[in-house]
């Protein structure tokens, strides 16, 4: 991660690939995570009366909300077996799993109430550890992304057992 101050005084950081959080004195927070050409974007009031993710497409400027699985810890197989995709598993900086999805299929996929857009731009439906759901574009995913190895899934303990999902 960099991170430097510009003239006017603001913060700035660059290549944050782990979590930000902006937290206030009385409990509210933004929690700011970067995938590829996304960024997700949680709001979290502090009595937890809102808790909602949203998705900032920075190649489209769209905006749209995601999902996140409530139950924490439950695993990225576990998610996608009961979705309808054909996942395959993929690695980059931690283990994910994805299907190949555009991304108007994707708006429609998690029944957004956000304006589903004309595009047919291809990418992925990624299933992130915990269970978070976003939609990454063909190319940035392509790039961070490859899918593992029959003889590297030894190396995840939740993929053993599970030829695909």
């Amino acid at each position: 991660m960099k991170m430097e101050f510009n003239e006017k005084g603001e913060l700035i950081l660059e290549e944050v690939y782990n979590t930000l959080v902006l937290k206030t004195s009385e409990g509210d927070a933004i929690i700011i995570c970067m995938q590829d050409d996304i960024i997700d974007i949680n709001v979290i009031s502090k009595n937890n009366a809102y808790n909602r993710w949203h998705a900032v497409d920075m190649e489209t400027s769209s905006i749209y909300p995601t999902k996140r699985n409530k139950k924490k810890g439950q695993s990225i197989i576990a998610v996608a077996e009961k979705d309808n995709g054909v996942y395959k598993l993929y690695i980059g900086s931690k283990l994910i799993a994805g299907c190949p999805m555009s991304e108007h299929d994707f708006y429609l996929d998690q029944k957004s109430k956000e304006k589903i857009p004309d595009t047919n731009r291809e990418g992925y439906k990624v299933i992130y550890p915990g269970g978070y759901t976003s939609w990454s574009p063909k190319e940035p995913f392509e790039d961070s992304y490859r899918e593992i190895l029959d003889s590297e899934k030894v190396l995840f303990s939740e993929v053993k057992g599970h030829d695909s999902i």
